[in-house]
C-alpha cells in the first residue's frame, strides 16, 4: 500500500525577539533650537536633554524591517516597545508647551520645530546605502537624521503621545526613478490652511521636512495631488514568507507556506488559498497568528489538472481581504522539504 509522504508538522513561533529592559545604560541626547510662535512673532530658544535606554535603540537598530505594502508605515508608529522612551520626550515638549502657554496648535508647531529642526533630512541613500530604510522613532532620535518618512514617524509617535489623533500622509512619487513624499495630518476644527477631510473629520497637513513650516502650509506640488492618508492604530500585517515546500502524489500536491504577522495586532481566523495556473482554488484551514509571530508549514493541497501547469499562486485572506499574495514555480525555485 502506497502512503504519501507528508510535510513537517506546522508550527508557530516568534520571529521577532523580545525588547530589552529600559532602565539603563543610557544615551545622553542634546537638543537645542529656536521656536519661532508664527501667530505671536515671538522667538523662544529651547534646550532640550533626554536619556535614551541604550539597549533599547540597538535592539531597533538590529531589528529586521517590518515588510509592509506600499508605504503603510504605520507599524513603525504603533510598535509599543519604545514609547517608553518617546513619552518621555512628549512628556518634556509637553512641559515647556505649558509653561510658554502655547495653544493646541502652537504646540502642534512647537513639536513640528524640533523634528523639522534637530533631525537632519539625509536621505537612505546617504544614511544607510539602501533605497529604502524606514526607521523606528527611537532610531531616527538618536540618529539625528532622517528622510521625510522617519521624520513623519517621529513626529507622529509624540503627537499621539501627548494626545492628537493622527495619521500619516502619502503621496505617490511622479515616477519609479523618483521619490515619494509623507507628511502628518492633525486632527482639529480649528485649525487653518490645507487640510482632508478622513473618516468624517478635518485632518491638517504637517510639514517635517523644512524647517518653520506650520500646520497647514504645503508644497504646491503636493497640495495638488490627492495624499493616501493611513491611520495608526495597531492592526495585523499578514505576509508570505519567499519559500513554499511540498509533497506530490500524482496530480494531488500538499503545499506548505510559512506566514508571518508583521504588525501590532493579532490576526484572527484568517486562511490561505492557491490555485495551479488559473485552476480551481483551494483552502486551508483558518488559523490565528499574534504580532510578531510567525507559523510554518501552513497546509493546503491543490490538485494539478494537466502536466504542464507548474505556477503555484497563494494568496492570504483576512477579513474578507487579500491581505499578500505570491506565485510559486515548481519547475524551478520551490523549496522542497
Amino acid at each position: 500500500m502506497f502512503t504519501r509522504p507528508s510535510l513537517s508538522e506546522q508550527t508557530v513561533e516568534s520571529f521577532i525577539p523580545s525588547p530589552p529592559d529600559t532602565t539603563g545604560p543610557y544615551i545622553y541626547m542634546d537638543y537645542s533650537w529656536e521656536y519661532l510662535q508664527e501667530n505671536k512673532g515671538r522667538s523662544h530658544p529651547v534646550e532640550l536633554h533626554l536619556p535614551v535606554p541604550a539597549d533599547l535603540y540597538k535592539y531597533y537598530v538590529n531589528l529586521d524591517r517590518a515588510v509592509t505594502k506600499d508605504a503603510d508605515y504605520s507599524v513603525y508608529v504603533t510598535d509599543p516597545s519604545d514609547d517608553v522612551a518617546i513619552e518621555v520626550l512628549a512628556d518634556e515638549l509637553n512641559k515647556i508647551s505649558r509653561s510658554k502657554g502655547f495653544s493646541d496648535e502652537n504646540t502642534v508647531n512647537f513639536v513640528a520645530s524640533f523634528i523639522q529642526h534637530c533631525i537632519e533630512y539625509v536621505g537612505d541613500d546617504e544614511s544607510k546605502d539602501l533605497k529604502e530604510y524606514p526607521r523606528y522613532p527611537l532610531e531616527t532620535l538618536v540618529d539625528g537624521v532622517g528622510d521625510c518618512e522617519d521624520k513623519s514617524i517621529l513626529a507622529s509617535a509624540v503627537l499621539k503621545l501627548m494626545g492628537y489623533r493622527v495619521a500619516l500622509v502619502s503621496f505617490a512619487p511622479d515616477s519609479e526613478d523618483e521619490p515619494g513624499h509623507m507628511g502628518v495630518a492633525v486632527a482639529g476644527d480649528d485649525y487653518s490652511g490645507t487640510c482632508y477631510i478622513h473618516e468624517g473629520r478635518e485632518y491638517y497637513y504637517l510639514e517635517t521636512t523644512r524647517q518653520g513650516w506650520a500646520l497647514g502650509e504645503i508644497d504646491l506640488k503636493y497640495k495638488r495631488m490627492e495624499g493616501e492618508i493611513y491611520n495608526l492604530v495597531p492592526r495585523s500585517m499578514l505576509r508570505l514568507a519567499s519559500n513554499c515546500s511540498w509533497v506530490a502524489d500524482d496530480n494531488e500536491y500538499e503545499l506548505g507556506f510559512t506566514v508571518k504577522n508583521w504588525g501590532t495586532a493579532y490576526a484572527n481566523n484568517a486562511y490561505l488559498r492557491a490555485c495551479f495556473d488559473g485552476g480551481n482554488w483551494y483552502c486551508s484551514k483558518t488559523f490565528s497568528l499574534g504580532s510578531g509571530w510567525m507559523t510554518a508549514n501552513v497546509p493546503v493541497t491543490v490538485m494539478r489538472i494537466s502536466p504542464d501547469q507548474h505556477m503555484i499562486k497563494v494568496e492570504i485572506v483576512h477579513n474578507g481581504r487579500i491581505v499578500d499574495e505570491a506565485k510559486f514555480d515548481t519547475s524551478k525555485n520551490i523549496v522542497k522539504p
